[in-house]
């Protein structure tokens, strides 16, 4: 079973990326609306794809993304970036290793794919979790 984790400070989006991942593929979703607590979720469990917004209230999605990857069992998720903003976005993200981007405007029609091109890269069986 694959573990996501979706961090977005609109609700309406982690309920959007609930249904996306749970209908393509056997996994477990983690949600949470603040890098807080998504700080605290990277600490005790290893993901197989972290999504983050990028203009969270609470702090930026890449000094999120840059504190995630200076813990343990995260160093090197895939993480997906959603933004509006993805120029900004990629420019401020240049420094982090293994990510990709989606416009939240594609979420519909670019989740899915990057969902199904993990899965294809990491089967179930491969996929190993503490």
């Amino acid at each position: 079973m694959y573990k996501f984790l979706v961090i977005d400070d609109n609700q309406d989006i982690l309920t959007i990326f609930s249904e996306i991942f749970a209908d393509t593929c056997d996994c477990t979703v983690h949600t949470t609306l603040d890098g807080e607590h998504a700080t605290n979720f990277v600490k005790d469990t290893k993901y197989d794809l972290i999504s983050i917004d990028f203009k969270l209230a609470s702090t930026s999605g890449t000094d999120l993304a840059r504190t995630i990857r200076k813990q343990g069992l995260n160093k090197s998720t895939p993480i997906l970036f959603v933004s509006g903003f993805l120029v900004d976005c990629i420019e401020d993200s240049k420094d982090i290793s293994n990510v990709s981007y989606i416009d939240k405007k594609n979420i519909y029609t670019d989740v899915v794919p990057l969902i199904l091109n993990l899965i294809q890269n990491n089967p179930k069986d491969q996929v190993t979790h503490p």
